[in-house]
């Protein structure tokens, strides 16, 4: 009950797997795809996720990111 919670109480529609994510990411025309985290040091949007401290009963590992370049 607490995954359906994190993913459909915030809006959410889907959940992928990372290996379908990239690939349909790849099937979209981005490359240079990688996972990043929460405060991820090299990640350009890092920095711009509030996920953890509105939600602290949610472990920051779970949010989690793609970067990618189109």
């Amino acid at each position: 009950m607490k995954i359906n919670n994190i993913f459909y109480l915030h809006g959410h529609r889907r959940i992928y797997s990372e290996s379908s994510l990239k690939r349909l990411l790849e099937e979209a025309g981005f490359r240079m795809i990688r996972q990043s985290y929460y405060r991820d040091p090299n990640s350009p949007i890092g920095d711009y996720d509030s996920h953890h401290e509105r939600f602290p009963e949610y472990p920051a590992e779970s949010s989690q990111y793609w970067d990618a370049v189109r």
